[in-house]
């Protein structure tokens, strides 16, 4: 592994985890947010497992959002 990949693959994680606590707080849009950014960095580094479960947790805040507004 690359150490440019290792880097891609901890800042995918690192604005996941920031999305999972925003949600958590209900700082909804701050999630979205976070996790919007975390999806561009598993796509550019094609991390198609972190994709997926990135993808999953953004359809549940877009829902949040959704019925909210």
């Amino acid at each position: 592994m690359s150490v440019e990949f290792k880097h891609i693959k901890g800042e995918a994680t690192a604005f996941k985890g920031l999305g999972y606590c925003e949600e958590k707080v209900g700082n909804i849009f701050e999630a979205m947010d976070h996790l919007e950014k975390a999806l561009d960095k598993a796509i550019e580094g094609s991390l198609q497992n972190l994709q997926k479960e990135i993808s999953i947790d953004l359809v549940r805040v877009y829902q949040i959002i959704a019925l909210k507004y």
